[in-house]
């Protein structure tokens, strides 16, 4: 099956679905099979055809179809399944244009923000129940792919994949310095902000006033960045209501410092225009081996292993609080407008299975234990060798902000005058200042429980 505008189509109602915003869905008909009692195993529809939209990289198209293939052989009386991903627009934006259309899918990939911002609509459905009902096991999956699809103590998704941001180390350049390599366990003492500076301070190469060898890339988002060192080192971005921003407690100001003061005061890291200018983090460390650490994605395994150079996972430095990680990853939801409840729980149940996530392990980071255990049994000859990191990496996550208009803010406040931390143009506890009265006012405007 050939590519298609850039999509992998398989149908012409999967490419139906992957157009314009006023294309619909073809229209599942009848409705879900009654709740009342507790049916060992409901009847499923086979005159049925269920849409899923997700977002997946052209080139792993071809797996996830493997997935739709599983299913199809095991219910081949349906109920049938299409899927497709958004041709032009993000998936947020696709879903809200359908939703506005009525032709909403029945199943969708979301981030868990993303996710509780719908569900707070009511546009997601709630899953506690059908969970109770079929004694759906979750212990199976890592406690972060759970909790942050739950809002108002209702759950409205589960995992499809959840990678955590801990460290890559270039070995060679440690070796060639004749410097340890960090820490591979996050109870191992040491390995704070003080150990890293000092660290990287040995791992960077001048030339004059020049730099031809990086201690560190400092990740400017939230996840592997700023929110991940305000964390670490003992702060929180709000209070637990979501009421109050909390970013002018001195830990965060500290922490968001010590990331400017990487790039501009100890000149252990390219500003943004140096990593821009050669071409990315990525061609910065894996292409040109002249970065000694940076914090990434786990499942970044294959872009890695690309690298001339040995390298391998290390825990992340922490400050004055816990060691951690972010991340999050994507899950699965069930659209609260589905026609066909039963069948929609049904596919949920499989695309989030354990089967599904070891054939998609090595392209969505399994938020499952067993899928991960079966990722990390794969090629042991090949990089990283450390690979409990990622591991412990899964329980250590601190989840994103989960409350509705956490993404607002986000891209109207946040990130935007973080751009002046980046920029050397204003230190932390000026940006800081500038953040916290937007964010509040905001808050005070917009009731977020």
């Amino acid at each position: 099956m050939a590519p298609q505008s850039g999509l992998f189509v398989t149908s012409r109602r999967r490419l139906l679905l992957a157009g314009g915003a006023g294309t619909a869905l073809a229209a599942c008909t009848g409705g879900a099979p009654s709740r009342g009692g507790a049916p060992a195993a409901p009847t499923l529809r086979s005159d049925v055809s269920l849409q899923l939209l997700l977002t997946i990289a052209a080139e792993d198209q071809g797996l996830f179809e493997g997935v739709v293939t599983g299913w199809r052989n095991a219910h081949p009386q349906g109920p049938g399944v299409e899927w497709g991903t958004p041709a032009s627009a993000d998936i947020v934006q696709k879903l809200e244009a359908l939703l506005a259309a009525s032709t909403p899918p029945d199943l969708i990939t979301l981030e868990p923000t993303q996710a509780v911002s719908f569900s707070a609509r009511g546009q997601l459905l709630a899953i506690d129940d059908l969970i109770k009902r079929d004694h759906y096991d979750l212990t199976d999956f890592f406690r972060p792919a759970v909790d942050q699809y739950r809002w108002k103590q209702k759950l409205y998704g589960l995992g499809r994949g959840m990678s955590n941001q801990s460290m890559f180390i270039n070995q060679t350049l440690f070796d060639q310095a004749g410097v340890p390599y960090p820490p591979t366990k996050a109870t191992d003492p040491g390995w704070d902000f003080d150990a890293f500076l000092t660290t990287a301070t040995r791992l960077t190469k001048r030339d004059g006033s020049g730099v031809t060898q990086y201690g560190f890339i400092v990740t400017r988002g939230r996840r592997g960045g700023w929110a991940q060192w305000v964390w670490t080192n003992g702060a929180e971005v709000f209070d637990k209501d979501f009421t109050r921003c909390t970013l002018d407690d001195p830990r965060a100001v500290e922490a968001l410092q010590l990331m400017q003061d990487l790039i501009y005061k100890y000149r252990v890291a390219p500003t943004p225009k140096e990593e821009a200018d050669a071409g990315g983090a990525n061609a910065l460390f894996v292409s040109s081996g002249i970065v000694a650490m940076r914090i990434s994605p786990v499942a970044d395994i294959s872009t890695h292993r690309r690298a001339s150079f040995s390298w391998d996972y290390a825990v992340n430095p922490k400050g004055k609080g816990r060691r951690l990680t972010t991340g999050g990853g994507v899950g699965w939801s069930i659209l609260s407008a589905t026609r066909n409840a039963e069948e929609a729980w049904a596919v949920f149940n499989y695309l989030t299975g354990p089967e599904a996530a070891r054939q998609m392990a090595t392209k969505w980071y399994p938020a499952r234990k067993s899928a991960l255990d079966y990722l990390n049994a794969a090629d042991p000859q090949l990089p990283p060798h450390s690979r409990w990191v990622g591991a412990d990496g899964q329980e250590l996550l601190h989840p994103d902000p989960i409350f509705p208009d956490y993404n607002q803010i986000e891209q109207s406040i946040i990130a935007p005058e973080l751009n002046a931390l980046w920029n050397n143009e204003r230190p932390a506890r000026a940006v800081v200042a500038a953040i916290v009265p937007k964010i509040n006012d905001y808050l005070k405007t917009h009731p977020q429980l």
